[in-house]
């Protein structure tokens, strides 16, 4: 199994010259505003730049690698947020198969993915559920290939008078989806941060070396989620290393 950290891209560059090569994760350009998704582009912004882990053979050097290239069937948590919602449309909008984890909520809503096209909608396998149940987590990842794990509790003000919330969903959230992955063998996990975890910049340009600063319990719970998706990413290559 292969595991991957976003924001491990310095942290594992040896592995470079040996197993794996590095590719930017790249999406469409968001513009719901313009009911249109317009050409793929690395995520920025809100999104720090995700990496992604692809195995030499299967990776051809020169060749501009698209997220869905190898993926078939496709969980994705928190696609019922703004970017979930995008790049759940995406892959669908691209032939693949795509399970859809929201939020339940006894309004039976979707959150963005209900004003997403209903020829999106038709082609979509959503499970109702919430990240923080592990057991709702396995069931909701089985049979799929890869997790592309966007779920999580945002808004900084809000983490301060109920951090509770924040380490359940963020940090507690991720693990489920981690200890899913591996239990089920899935293939890859895809694990998304904010630049909310290196805090008010010491320098610009942010690079990977600034130093993390949980800032606020928002801030804390994404390191914290950053650190658990490295420690299984670290602990199978470990593992893969002595058992070679």
């Amino acid at each position: 199994m292969r595991w991957f950290c976003e924001r491990s891209r310095s942290q594992a560059k040896w592995l470079d010259c040996s197993h794996f090569r590095l590719r930017p994760l790249v999406v469409p350009r968001l513009a719901r505003h313009q009911n249109k998704i317009s050409a793929p582009r690395p995520v920025r912004s809100c999104l720090a730049l995700a990496w992604i882990f692809i195995p030499r053979q299967r990776a051809g050097f020169g060749k501009q690698l698209q997220i869905a290239e190898y993926l078939v069937k496709v969980l994705i948590t928190g696609a019922d947020g703004f970017i979930g919602s995008h790049l759940t449309e995406a892959l669908v909008k691209n032939g693949h198969d795509v399970r859809a984890f929201v939020l339940y909520n006894s309004f039976n809503s979707w959150g963005w993915l209900d004003h997403a096209p209903k020829s999106v909608r038709k082609n979509l396998d959503v499970f109702a559920g919430d990240i923080r149940d592990p057991n709702g987590v396995r069931t909701a990842m089985k049979d799929c290939d890869a997790v592309l794990h966007l779920a999580a509790l945002i808004a900084i003000p809000y983490s301060y008078h109920s951090p509770d919330t924040y380490i359940d969903t963020n940090v507690k959230g991720t693990l489920n989806v981690l200890q899913a992955a591996r239990d089920l063998g899935v293939k890859r996990v895809i694990h998304t941060s904010t630049s909310e975890v290196y805090g008010t910049a010491r320098f610009v340009p942010i690079t990977e070396e600034h130093p993390l600063q949980g800032q606020s319990p928002y801030s804390a719970s994404k390191i914290g989620a950053d650190q658990l998706a490295y420690s299984f990413f670290a602990s199978a290559v470990s593992s893969s290393k002595c058992n070679g």
